[in-house]
């Protein structure tokens, strides 16, 4: 009985294994996907103000400070 037990976790413990293998590699899939439309969704943006992709996050740095920034700290 021992060992059906024994045997019986591990064919469970390789298909929780497998489970999360598979989720992982989901969502790997879907953090790719998000970042691209990431990316594109800054990019349509800054065209929308007239400005490049760069000036655009600087921009976002610069009001989201508390501060004033100089160039070499946007850098």
């Amino acid at each position: 009985m021992i060992k059906r037990n024994q045997h019986n976790n591990s064919i469970m413990k390789k298909d929780m294994d497998e489970s999360r293998q598979n989720l992982i590699e989901l969502l790997h899939k879907q953090f790719r996907e998000l970042s691209s439309r990431t990316v594109l969704f800054h990019h349509w943006i800054s065209e929308l103000l007239g400005l490049n992709t760069i000036d655009h996050k600087c921009l976002d740095i610069i009001v989201k400070s508390d501060s004033p920034l100089t160039g070499a700290q946007l850098s």
